[in-house]
């Protein structure tokens, strides 16, 4: 059986594009025991070795695990069914404290050779382990310390990461209970963890960033005509902000330059809209399509009511909800004076999600009824 030290320093071998056999026992009662990582194929004295700590009672679940660097995960190959072993190894993942924080089981038909496991694990062609490991130095805690100060402009944003924050945090936990041990190696390869977590975290920030920057190049579009001077320097603001990330520089700075950008936006859209004439009742004598005008009207003024009520919050976080409320309005044109676009609006109308959320938004902000009037509007352009 593999202690966790050997179990850590596998990992790390794993990770570094070594391939690997792994082997635990599933007990009577359905729990894993133990775990073992070994570049040898777990057969014979290794697998009787795993037998022997349940009386040879335990069943052996064996496979091959790899670390798929595009996917940024392990990969547990095995030859049977892969949910029931994913859970299991959850299991003994938490219980061994493991730096292995996203991972994957997939059933294959036939596991690698043990003939290629030793030649792909060799680094040096005799021992199985990376070139150099003989030789290289146990950081100190001086070290490590230092290290994780220079780490801390990475991991602080990461820490509040919806995907990875808890495991930015328990890596760190770990980091700390590993140093005050004594145990550096381990420390050493917890902070490799949670730098490695920080950069899966900081490529989800750029990635929410840049589809933020396009929603936000969209919504520019609706103050086009209204003033184009405003429009040429709010996107010039953005693209500055897009090169900035681009460039390598202060995620943080462009976010919230992105942020003020919206802001000025809506508000402008907003102050657009209090001084343009609205459609009336009135309208139903201009055309056919007067029912669909009239409750158009209705329905828009109800949504900017619910936005101005989320606006006068000043929560950054709710410029995400406004934005969607406004690309409602976007979608409902001023006129149905086509069939095609008559079915498309009901369509929009019945089947968007965005729809339904504006319709169930808290009542603290106001009620906004889509649906049944629009569609009651439309059925009456129709006929």
């Amino acid at each position: 059986m593999s202690t966790p030290q050997e179990l850590r320093q596998e990992v790390k071998f794993v990770k570094g594009g070594r391939v690997r056999y792994f082997g635990f026992l599933k007990g009577l009662n359905g729990k894993p025991h133990g775990l073992t990582i070994s570049r040898k194929k777990i057969a014979g004295p290794l697998l009787q070795a795993l037998q022997q700590e349940t009386g040879n009672k335990a069943r052996p679940v064996v496979g091959v695990v790899r670390y798929v660097q595009d996917e940024g995960q392990f990969v547990f190959e095995v030859q049977v069914s892969p949910s029931p072993i994913k859970s299991l190894l959850k299991v003994v993942v938490r219980n061994l404290k493991l730096p292995i924080t996203r991972f994957d089981v997939r059933k294959v038909e036939e596991l690698a050779s043990e003939e290629l496991i030793e030649h792909d694990a060799s680094g040096d062609g005799t021992t199985g382990e990376p070139a150099g490991t003989g030789t290289e130095s146990m950081p100190t805690k001086e070290a490590l310390t230092t290290r994780l100060k220079d780490l801390m402009p990475l991991l602080r944003p990461a820490m509040t990461s919806p995907n990875h924050g808890e495991d930015v945090q328990q890596q760190l936990a770990d980091f700390q209970s590993f140093l005050t041990a004594g145990d550096f190696a381990a420390a050493g390869d917890a902070l490799d963890e949670a730098e490695h977590l920080g950069h899966l975290a900081l490529a989800e920030r750029k990635t929410d960033f840049t589809q933020r920057m396009r929603r936000v190049l969209v919504l520019l579009e609706d103050i086009k005509a209204v003033d184009p001077a405003a429009y040429a320097q709010s996107q010039n603001r953005v693209q500055t902000a897009g090169k900035q990330v681009m460039s390598g520089g202060e995620l943080a700075a462009a976010s919230a330059e992105l942020l003020a950008v919206e802001t000025a936006t809506l508000k402008l859209l907003e102050e657009h809209h209090q001084t343009t004439p609205h459609v009336t009742e009135e309208s139903e004598s201009s055309g056919g399509d007067g029912p669909w005008q009239t409750a158009r009207t209705k329905v828009v003024a109800d949504i900017r009511t619910v936005a101005n009520a989320i606006a006068a919050t000043k929560d950054p976080e709710g410029q995400q909800p406004l934005i969607l409320l406004y690309s409602i309005i976007k979608q409902l044109p001023a006129r149905l004076d086509t069939p095609q676009v008559m079915a498309e609006v009901e369509r929009y109308v019945r089947e968007d999600d965005v729809v339904a959320a504006a319709e169930n938004c808290p009542p603290t902000f106001g009620t906004i009824r889509i649906r049944e009037p629009l569609l009651k509007a439309v059925a009456a352009v129709r006929g």
